[in-house]
C-alpha cells in the first residue's frame, strides 16, 4: 500500500510543503525548522500529486500581492494580514 501524502502550510514562514500523513499531528518546516501541529490539511494526494500542488501554491504565494510577505527596513519579517484559509484551492480535487 502506497504511502499518503499531504500538503501544509508553515505557519512561520507560510511555506507549503509536502509530508508523509503520520499517526502524530505534530510535523516540521523543512524551511525554517519550527516544530507545529496540523492546522490545516490542504489537499491528500500521491506524492506526486502533492508536489505539483505545493509548487502552484507557493508560485501564487510568491505572485499576489496578498499573499508576500513585507519587509521592514532592518530585513525581518513582518506579519502579513492576509487569509490563507480561504485560500483552500485545491480540497475538493483529492
Amino acid at each position: 500500500m502506497p504511502q499518503e501524502h499531504h500538503v501544509l502550510q508553515c505557519f512561520k514562514c507560510d511555506t507549503f510543503q509536502v509530508d508523509i500523513v503520520k499517526k502524530s499531528p505534530k510535523w516540521s518546516c523543512k524551511m525554517c525548522g519550527e516544530k507545529q501541529c496540523v492546522k490545516e490539511v490542504y489537499a491528500k494526494a500521491s506524492a506526486k500529486d502533492c508536489r505539483v500542488i505545493v509548487q502552484s501554491l507557493n508560485q501564487q504565494r510568491l505572485t499576489q500581492p496578498e499573499f508576500k510577505q513585507r519587509v521592514d527596513p532592518l530585513g525581518e519579517n513582518v506579519e502579513d494580514s492576509a487569509n490563507y484559509s480561504e485560500g483552500n484551492i485545491f480540497q475538493g480535487e483529492q
